[in-house]
């Protein structure tokens, strides 16, 4: 079964271009911030101007010493076409917070891009209440050892919702302040113990070694002397 999915858009900070060389010509470049590590699919492109034709790159830049191509092409618009965002769709969903655009500009002026939109596949959560409940409803989440649901209600949904759910809009998320977090592991509360550690075992090892040099000697200086006196006599 194939039917049209639904997606979800959100309007991005602004960030400011900047100058510089690609494939040894002048270029623009912009960084696009998320907001968080989110699943993303596509990026939409405001650009206010009529005609324009620029080769571009856009990669994934959330680990500056593993950067990876998402999606490269053309952001092009003839003369009296409507003036849509352009979309850059990626070959598969990414999740990642930052995005670099370059946009080769040549001789032309750098492209007046007004405003990037992000957007992706919705994710949705379907509950059942069986009777009133305090409201407004509470949803958790982020805790990363939570073990997978596996509910009974969950089954019996059909793959087609015959009648349309009330729908929730989520207000911004807060931080929890009754939560407690797993306490870290040693090494990471105190991160300088495990210095301090390499450090004690080094000494321990350098004595090792000086001792067991000083008995070397020690052995080797009698057998010499040992030997010396056979021969005098």
């Amino acid at each position: 079964m194939r039917q049209q999915g639904e997606r979800v858009s959100w309007r991005l900070a602004m960030p400011d271009d900047q100058l510089l060389r690609s494939h040894g010509v002048p270029a623009s470049e912009w960084t696009i911030d998320l907001g968080a590590r989110v699943p993303c699919d596509r990026i939409l492109i405001e650009v206010h101007a009529d005609s324009f034709s620029r080769p571009y790159q856009l990669e994934a830049v959330d680990d500056p010493q593993n950067v990876r191509l998402i999606a490269s092409g053309e952001l092009k618009r003839r003369v009296g076409e409507e003036a849509k965002p352009l979309e850059i769709a990626f070959d598969q969903e990414e999740h990642l917070r930052r995005l670099r655009l370059v946009v080769d500009d040549y001789s032309n002026q750098t492209l007046p891009i007004a405003s990037f939109i992000a957007q992706a596949p919705a994710r949705q959560l379907v509950f059942e209440l069986k009777q009133p409940s305090v409201q407004p409803l509470r949803l958790y989440f982020g805790n990363a050892n939570a073990t997978p649901t596996r509910y009974d209600f969950e089954k019996d949904l059909p793959a087609r919702l015959t009648a349309s759910p009330t729908r929730s809009e989520a207000r911004p998320a807060v931080q929890n302040p009754e939560y407690k977090p797993e306490p870290l592991p040693l090494t990471e509360r105190i991160p300088w113990l495990i210095y301090l550690v390499l450090f004690a075992s080094s000494a321990a090892l350098a004595l090792v070694l000086l001792s067991l040099a000083r008995s070397t000697m020690r052995t080797a200086d009698g057998s010499g002397n040992q030997t010396g006196e056979s021969n005098s006599r």
